[in-house]
């Protein structure tokens, strides 16, 4: 990819911060206020961060459990969140993790996946209703 548009940078097209967190932007977390406040969207698995040999653990564990979660079936987003905030909790024999001196990190990584779920109650909620003012 990167050769690609090495030849053709026309094409390239920047994506913000929130929808492109790697973990070198945990050292500098005022790089990107905007994703403070609407969580991410995306988090970039540069430099094998997604690997036991990476550089972020935090990092390893959303993508671990990503990868063990059955996305069919009885699939429930709140469960989803809830594991990867255990996931994310500290570990003492954790190696140094520079996204978790961030305080709210976690609530960072799962702030998108709740707007989601909201979404998601308001709208049965009001499913609900309506089906009960038309009786």
């Amino acid at each position: 990819m990167n050769v690609y548009f090495s030849g053709s940078p026309n094409e390239v097209h920047a994506l913000p911060c929130d929808w492109n967190f790697d973990h070198s932007k945990c050292i500098g977390i005022s790089q990107c206020p905007r994703r403070i406040h609407a969580g991410l969207s995306t988090l970039h698995g540069v430099n094998c961060s997604f690997m036991e040999s990476g550089t972020e653990p935090l990092f390893r564990s959303a993508f671990q459990t990503f990868h063990n979660t059955q996305l069919s079936g009885n699939f429930k987003l709140q469960g989803l969140i809830k594991r990867l905030r255990l996931g994310m909790r500290p570990r003492k024999n954790r190696r140094k993790s520079r996204c978790a001196k961030i305080h709210n990190f976690a609530d960072l990584v799962v702030g998108r996946l709740k707007q989601k779920l909201r979404k998601e109650k308001s709208s049965r909620e009001i499913n609900y209703f309506q089906r009960n003012l038309e009786s």
